[in-house]
């Protein structure tokens, strides 16, 4: 498992004076990161209602739109998102700057990050995410927190190593807070963002994603995040993981290279870029006209295969094959975004396939819950919070609890040994290009 700290993350230093300094960044920054992901996420309800007319969940939402309205909701969307980005990506420096929170934390970027243009950007995330875009939700209350927790870090004195590891706490319970996952956003904050376990970073991210998920909950709820069966894994369906994991490798390098070379071939900013993710969102919308599931981060096509009915063999492949596409087709478009969601849709197609002859829909449930897990911790090179995040997403029981983590970390290390060197994981935020 990645245990590399990076060279301006050194070893935690005493905190003996000020130490109460530190205690009160941390449970003002846990609030904020709270209030930040509850506000959030009311804002992508109410855009999705504007968007398709209904308030229910996004599936049910597009099933009842009109196919105009379907094809038209992410287009729109798509557009206010573009005309927000080329107004931001005119004022490339001051109050209106949007920065990488992982470059602050990594010390690559010594600026402070700046709240109005961090705010903005997410914003025009949430807008497109709402309206149907094929991109995840968590880029946006990730940089928010990050940045209402920079201003506490400095407004309260700390040195950069303390407010390097406050706000990667703070991107990782802005995260947990959206989706109320604590355990989750704690170990995203330390595996993924500031790529280092250490002492100091959980202790500081743990209390931190505890907070936002807590304040957050009255607006985003504390059931489970899918509606699972009851599973209970058997023998020989622990057997036949062992070639499946290989399988989950392929795809989850599959979807992490399509990922970046949609990435690396991005429209630059401007009237192009701007066309270039109205175009994203309308092939989104085409889409969903014949398939409604392919519309939003993904959150349709995991339900589908945890749920009651089993879908058909092709129409898995098709809607595996379809989301990575458009997922891919806002990357080269210059859209921003999470890739969370999108990778656990993809692997949960995957796992779909694989289980056709399982004897039950359970079974079915339990194997595209499992390749869900396994593309994300590939996709984003960390196997503990890949686990965690699925575990706290559906609620199994224990022994599920301990499948996942064994399942993530094969796949991981499958994958690091196909590529022969530790894979980096999928960037979240891609800055668009001048």
């Amino acid at each position: 498992m990645p245990c590399d700290v990076e060279d301006d993350i050194a070893p935690a230093t005493p905190v003996r004076r000020g130490w109460w300094r530190l205690l009160v960044a941390v449970l003002v920054g846990g609030v904020l990161a709270g209030l930040a992901g509850a506000a959030l996420t009311l804002l992508l309800h109410g855009v999705q209602w504007l968007a398709y007319g209904f308030g229910a969940e996004l599936l049910t939402a597009v099933d009842l739109a009109p196919h105009w309205r379907r094809v038209l909701a992410p287009a729109v969307g798509c557009l206010v998102a573009a005309l927000t980005w080329w107004w931001l990506a005119r004022r490339p420096s001051g109050a209106w700057t949007v920065d990488n929170v992982a470059d602050v934390v990594r010390g690559k970027q010594s600026r402070p990050l700046q709240l109005p243009g961090q705010v903005a950007d997410a914003v025009a995330q949430i807008v497109l995410v709402g309206s149907g875009a094929s991109l995840g939700r968590e880029g946006a209350p990730r940089q928010v927190a990050a940045a209402l927790s920079d201003v506490v870090a400095r407004r309260a004195g700390l040195d950069p190593q303390w407010r390097s590891r406050l706000v990667a706490a703070a991107a990782g319970a802005g995260l947990a807070a959206v989706y109320g996952v604590p355990l989750a956003g704690a170990v995203y904050a330390v595996e993924v963002v500031a790529v280092g376990w250490t002492l100091p970073g959980i202790l500081v991210a743990l209390p931190m994603a505890l907070l936002a998920t807590v304040i957050a909950q009255p607006v985003v709820g504390s059931g489970p995040g899918y509606d699972i069966p009851a599973l209970h894994p058997s023998g020989s369906l622990v057997l036949a993981l062992v070639p499946a994991v290989f399988v989950w490798a392929a795809v989850g390098l599959v979807f992490t290279r399509a990922m970046r070379w949609a990435t690396a071939r991005q429209v630059s900013a401007g009237a192009a870029g701007a066309v270039a993710v109205v175009a994203s969102g309308l092939s989104v919308g085409l889409a969903s006209v014949w398939m409604p599931e392919i519309a939003g981060n993904g959150q349709p096509i995991v339900q589908l295969t945890l749920g009651q009915a089993a879908p058909g063999l092709w129409f898995l492949v098709l809607l595996m094959v379809a989301k990575t596409a458009v997922t891919g087709a806002h990357l080269a478009a210059g859209a921003r975004g999470g890739l969370l969601t999108p990778a656990l849709a993809v692997g949960a197609a995957a796992g779909g396939v694989m289980a056709r002859q399982q004897p039950d829909v359970a079974s079915l449930a339990l194997v595209a819950l499992l390749a869900a897990a396994a593309v994300l911790a590939v996709a984003q090179n960390a196997p503990v919070f890949a686990a965690l995040f699925v575990a706290e997403l559906c609620r199994p029981s224990a022994e599920v609890w301990l499948l996942l983590m064994a399942v993530t970390s094969c796949t991981w290390i499958v994958a690091r040994l196909v590529v022969r060197h530790r894979p980096k994981q999928l960037p979240d935020m891609v800055r668009r290009r001048p």
